[in-house]
């Protein structure tokens, strides 16, 4: 039993610890959602700081604080190579380009280390400002250029494009279902510890247990072994031989009386439980 309840106890610990890290995969998450925003990923303007970040986004706050440092800081890293790869390769980037697949492929840029949808982010953003800076520039240099409304659109500051945007499974939900799972195990082998703990702690002494033995002692030697040693004596002294069936015949009273003893101790520990 003690054995089995090691092991369960030692499953629950295993349990909880995978709780734990899914709370924190959860608070991740989190933290990745309010720091994915439009003043974090804004490409040509700096990243904010943390501390600003934190100011103006109450759900920051309610997280652990060491779980929005790591992931601001992993964030910042991937959005400054990101937009570095942009700033590096910003002049091949032309008013015409639409897909940031294509534009990839067309001068067979590699990705290595950039994280794909901050530079699509980033692309677009230059993209969609040069097209309005022709589009004006059209505009002006047209007779009626001045009377004619501008078409261009709004630079693309967050969210990818409509050909490169990819579906993508919700990790939270997963991550809530694998939650509910481990608390269901958790409070099986919770139920379980418990148990193993109760039936543990009725396996105990009997209460007196000392003088049961020492009246096991009594019996033994002054009932048995003295009476035995005189067997083989012959001795007059018939005084020896009423005092060896004293001995024995106390020892056997003794022993009763402590079994009675301990039954009318079991039975009031039961009335009052």
């Amino acid at each position: 039993m003690r054995n089995e309840l090691g092991d369960k106890r030692s499953r629950l610990r295993t349990l909880q610890d995978q709780e734990r890290r899914l709370g924190d995969e959860l608070q991740r998450l989190d933290a990745w959602k309010v720091l994915w925003r439009v003043e974090m990923t804004r490409y040509g303007q700096p990243i904010p700081e943390l501390q600003q970040l934190k100011a103006e986004n109450s759900e920051l706050q309610e997280l652990s604080p060491d779980i929005v440092q790591e992931v601001y800081e992993e964030s910042r890293s991937r959005v400054e190579v990101a937009f570095s790869f942009i700033r590096n390769h910003e002049m091949l980037i032309k008013s015409t380009d639409g897909s940031f697949r294509k534009w990839i492929s067309k001068h067979g840029l590699s990705l290595e280390g950039v994280d794909r949808d901050l530079a699509s982010q980033a692309f677009q953003h230059v993209a969609e400002t040069r097209r309005a800076e022709a589009e004006e520039q059209a505009r002006k240099a047209s007779p009626l250029g001045n009377l004619i409304p501008s078409l261009s659109r709004p630079p693309a500051v967050l969210g990818l494009p409509a050909g490169d945007t990819v579906a993508k499974q919700d990790p939270r939900e997963k991550i809530q279902q694998e939650r509910r799972g481990l608390a269901a195990q958790q409070e099986v082998l919770g139920s379980d510890v418990v148990h193993l703990e109760e039936r543990l702690a009725a396996f105990r002494y009997p209460p007196n247990i000392w003088w049961g033995l020492g009246v096991l002692a009594y019996l033994a030697i002054g009932g048995v072994m003295f009476p035995l040693a005189l067997l083989p004596a012959d001795t007059p002294d018939k005084g020896l031989k009423w005092l060896a069936l004293f001995l024995f015949c106390s020892g056997i009273v003794a022993l009763f009386c402590y079994i009675g003893a301990q039954i009318l101790s079991l039975q009031r520990r039961e009335g009052h439980d």
